[in-house]
């Protein structure tokens, strides 16, 4: 199950009002903003609609409308909570209605029983976290599953002198300072070594070798990335690694864990040019964009370097423009004219 569309709105007629319409998604997505437009707070919508599928966190005051595809399904999700009452859900498949709730009153489809029922959620929970059935609520069960598999990375927060301790499975893929400790897990396995180490060059990073190197530290282990530079007759350890590098090669393992998986995962990447020059930054969406051509991984990544625009075909951009308290969405779909104003910084040449 994919995101493909989202729009959201908080606080109409409120000093708090704010507003992000139809923005687009694709498997590979590249979000272009200035700074203090929306870029992260639109990632935040999203992951905070995740952790309400998974029950992490209460009620969030907001109203989303969204669109996710299954194969060749569509469904059409809406949601609205004020002061952690759900006010409103709808769920449409295609034509066919299968939910539909105001407050503790609703109606839902059951697939086991082929009828629609009827059911009093309780006012603060969502209907996912109350009803719980794989065969008679198949459609409820994959919004979990988009919402479990759903990992977000602030690129610009990882620094390579910040290592995180992982405390169970699960949190090695909580942030990209856990990266050492999965790497170990990955260092048997030559052809991926081979991958992440062919990919890094070829960002342009003299890198011919990766390697783990660990320290007892009490009861814990302390796992640090060495990599092999050409020209270099030892090992650069992780705290001495340029901050891009470190993070280019720390979402790259990640992405290698997660391809390796059967699972469909939505990827949210924030500032992916932080700390990249132009080059590396354009060389470095080249790789992942090929890297998940074909696979089951959504990529969702911000930037507010607007020379990225001609990193990538339009298809795969959104450009957000902030007018007030509403963020304005612009993409090949719905601003073709927009984008060929672009043609003279080359965009003509990607546009396909």
């Amino acid at each position: 199950m994919r995101l493909s569309k989202i729009n959201f709105t908080v606080k109409p007629d409120e000093p708090g009002y704010w507003e992000i319409q139809d923005v687009l998604l694709g498997d590979f997505n590249l979000i272009v903003a200035s700074n203090a437009t929306g870029k992260t707070r639109f990632l935040n919508i999203i992951s905070t609609l995740a952790k309400i599928f998974t029950n992490e966190i209460d009620p969030f005051n907001g109203s989303w409308r969204v669109e996710f595809k299954d194969e060749q399904i569509v469904y059409r999700y809406e949601l609205e909570i004020n002061h952690n009452i759900i006010v409103k859900e709808i769920l449409w498949s295609g034509n066919n209605l299968l939910l539909k709730r105001h407050k503790d009153t609703g109606k839902i489809y059951s697939f086991e029983k082929n009828e629609t029922l009827d059911f009093s959620p309780p006012q603060n929970e969502i209907t996912l976290n109350v009803r719980k059935s794989i065969k008679e609520y198949p459609y409820l069960e994959s919004l979990y599953s988009w919402a479990y598999n759903l990992l977000r990375y602030n690129f610009s927060g990882v620094i390579p002198q910040h290592i995180s301790i992982p405390y169970n499975r699960a949190s090695l893929l909580e942030n990209l300072n856990t990266i050492p400790y999965l790497l170990r897990e990955l260092i048997e396995d030559k052809e991926v070594m081979s991958r992440i180490v062919k990919d890094v060059a070829s960002m342009g990073y003299e890198v011919e070798g990766l390697g783990v190197k660990t320290d007892q530290m009490g009861f814990n282990e302390l796992c640090m990335i060495s990599i092999k530079e050409k020209d270099l007759v030892y090992d650069i350890l992780q705290p001495h690694m340029s901050d891009g590098m470190f993070r280019a090669l720390s979402l790259l393992i990640i992405m290698e864990h997660i391809l390796s998986s059967d699972s469909e995962y939505t990827v949210l990447v924030d500032d992916i040019n932080e700390g990249l020059d132009y080059d590396r930054s354009s060389k470095l969406l080249s790789v992942l964009l090929n890297k998940i051509h074909g696979t089951n991984v959504q990529l969702i990544l911000t930037t507010n370097d607007r020379n990225l625009i001609n990193s990538v075909a339009i298809k795969y951009i959104n450009l957000f423009e902030r007018h007030g308290s509403v963020i304005k969405v612009f993409n090949h779909s719905n601003s073709k004219g927009k984008y060929g104003d672009f043609i003279l910084s080359g965009l003509d040449k990607i546009c396909n």
